[in-house]
């Protein structure tokens, strides 16, 4: 899982100096920290040479692809479903050639087998590596890619602003919350979180109707409909917290 580690940690850091996508200027920044993100990783597992120097340069043009893209369709010049594509593809075809994916090693290794962490008790260096990647992806990535897929499904115009309060916030939060509680087995309780944020932006859901109702314009506009927007983003944000589990 070495590769799919890196791909993760390659976007998230990239992603998380676009936090506002409708910023211009924000796509060389990003390739930048992006690719010392995946530099400085790729090192801290002892990867060969060669191998490293391929993982960087594949690494760097699958990191353009993905911000470039996703820029084009964030400005509306662009389609989603190939931005969607150029930061999905890549995680089948890490897990395809898992198998002859380089073990991590390095310093990281050395610094697990040094530590006295109850946590890290058994657990693999890849593991490690894997689950840190997810948590990172879980921040601004995941933001960006429930945005495109509401975009893709009409819920939501690609260059409008969300229509629920604090989502750019929460949203991260609450899948960093669900991963972790996924990570400890108690799925019972990342129930219990994902019932109560529906109870939660009930009534916010239920004032929007009500003014759609007022209003028959703003009702004629599928980008204005807060319960697709909100089943349609949630559902994304939940597979993405709870996706990547049976490979921890």
């Amino acid at each position: 899982m070495t590769l799919l580690a890196l791909w993760l940690f390659t976007v998230a850091g990239a992603d998380l100096m676009r936090w506002e996508p409708a910023r211009a200027g924000r796509r060389w920044p990003a390739l930048g920290v992006g690719a010392g993100v995946l530099a400085v990783v790729a090192g801290a597992i002892g990867l060969p040479a060669s191998t490293y120097a391929l993982l960087l340069v594949a690494g760097i043009a699958l990191l353009a692809v993905w911000v470039l893209t996703s820029e084009r369709a964030f400005a509306g010049r662009g389609s989603d479903r190939v931005a969607l594509l150029a930061v999905g593809a890549p995680v089948p075809l890490a897990l395809a050639t898992s198998g002859w994916s380089v073990p991590a090693g390095g310093a990281l290794a050395a610094w697990m087998a040094q530590s006295d962490l109850p946590a890290l008790a058994g657990v693999r260096p890849e593991e490690l590596l894997l689950g840190a990647g997810v948590a990172a992806f879980l921040l601004n990535t995941s933001n960006l890619i429930v945005r495109l897929v509401l975009a893709l499904a009409g819920t939501l115009a690609i260059t409008e602003q969300s229509s629920l309060r604090g989502g750019r916030m929460l949203g991260p939060l609450e899948r960093t919350f669900i991963f972790g509680l996924g990570l400890a087995g108690e799925l019972t309780a990342a129930s219990i979180v994902i019932a109560a944020k529906g109870l939660l932006r009930y009534p916010e859901i239920s004032e929007g109707a009500r003014w759609r109702r007022r209003d028959r314009a703003a009702a004629m506009l599928p980008a204005q409909s807060l319960t697709e927007y909100f089943l349609i983003g949630t559902l994304t944000s939940w597979l993405l917290s709870l996706g990547f589990l049976p490979l921890l």
